[in-house]
């Protein structure tokens, strides 16, 4: 499932889409209330499977931000990612 979020772009200006790499709905509100243009991207499932648990929480929620970003972006090699992940502790 992707959905688009947009905001007014001024004229002649053409960037890389940017993709939020998440199914949190809370972060695509995030974005669109600062305006920003984002297409929501829900990363694979087997890319968090890949993070092991062991570490501090802020290493497992980086370790699964990366993967998510990083699988999100071999699917749109034209995009730029953003990705992101929360550990309750």
């Amino acid at each position: 499932m992707t959905s688009e979020i947009s905001s007014e772009e001024p004229a002649g200006r053409h960037h890389r889409p940017l993709l939020l790499a998440s199914a949190s709905p809370r972060r695509a509100w995030l974005l669109q209330q600062a305006g920003v243009r984002v297409e929501i991207v829900p990363p694979p499932p087997e890319a968090e499977k890949q993070v092991a648990p062991d570490g501090s929480p802020r290493q497992v929620a980086l370790a699964a931000a990366r993967a998510k970003g990083l699988a999100t972006a071999r699917l749109r090699p034209d995009a730029l990612v953003l990705a992101a992940d929360t550990v309750v502790a």
